[in-house]
C-alpha cells in the first residue's frame, strides 16, 4: 500500500507547542487564550489572520526546531515500511512551497526533524493546502491527516485516518476513520486494507 502522513498535527503534537508559544506570543500584548479549541491561532486568541501571519514569520522556525514528536510515531512508521508498504510524507508546513531562501530553510528543516527522530519514509512532497493532486499522483491508498478541510476532501477520493484533535471532533463521514494514536494507527490501517479486499 501506499500510505500518506501529514506532519502537523499527525507526526507531532502542534497543538501543544501552539498553545504554549501562542500563549507567550500573545501574553506581551495582554491578549489571552479565549478558544484552545479552535484549529487557527487567529480563533484561539481571537486575532487578526495579520497577527496570526506575524506570530508564523517569527516562529516558525522555532517551531519546526522544537514541536514533539508523538508518541510511537517512529515505531509504528518504521514497522508499515517493514511491512512492504510506501510511507509519502505530505505536508502543507507553512513557507515550504516557497522557492526562495525560507522556503529551502523550512524544507531542510522538515528533513532533520524527521531524520532526528528517527522517520524513515520513501518520498515526501511539500505541498499546498489542497493535497488532492499529489495524492492522485502519488497513487496514495489510505491518508492520514488531521486537517478538517484536508479530511473532508480526501475522503471523498480515498480513506482518510483521522488523527483525532479537539478541532476536528465533527468530522465524520464516509470513507473517514478516526484514531487516538499511533498503536490504533497501525491496526486500523490493516482493518481498512482487509475489508477493501
Amino acid at each position: 500500500m501506499n500510505i500518506g502522513f501529514d506532519i502537523d498535527g499527525v507526526l507531532n503534537n502542534s497543538r501543544k507547542w501552539e498553545i504554549e508559544a501562542g500563549t507567550k506570543y500573545f501574553a506581551r500584548r495582554g491578549i489571552p487564550l479565549i478558544d484552545e479549541n479552535a484549529y487557527h491561532l487567529c480563533n484561539m486568541f481571537g486575532v487578526t489572520s495579520k497577527d496570526e501571519d506575524e506570530f508564523w514569520d517569527k516562529l516558525v522556525f522555532d517551531y519546526a526546531k522544537e514541536v514533539v514528536v508523538r508518541d510511537f510515531a517512529s515505531e509504528i512508521m518504521n514497522k508499515l515500511k517493514a511491512d512492504g508498504n510506501k510511507i509519502f510524507i505530505i505536508t502543507a508546513r507553512y513557507l515550504s512551497t516557497l522557492n526562495d531562501e525560507r522556503g529551502e530553510k523550512m524544507r531542510q528543516l522538515v528533513k532533520d526533524w524527521l531524520k532526528t527522530n528517527n522517520i524513515e519514509y520513501d518520498d515526501i512532497i511539500f505541498s499546498g493546502e489542497s493535497k488532492i493532486n499529489n495524492i492522485k499522483n502519488k497513487k496514495i491508498d489510505i491518508m492520514i491527516e488531521d486537517s478538517p478541510r484536508n479530511i473532508k476532501e480526501i475522503s471523498k477520493l480515498i480513506p482518510v485516518i483521522c488523527y483525532d484533535n479537539v478541532y476536528n471532533k465533527d468530522v465524520y463521514g464516509k470513507n473517514i476513520f478516526r484514531v487516538n494514536d499511533f498503536k490504533e494507527l497501525y491496526n486500523k490501517i490493516y482493518e481498512i486494507k482487509n475489508a477493501k479486499i
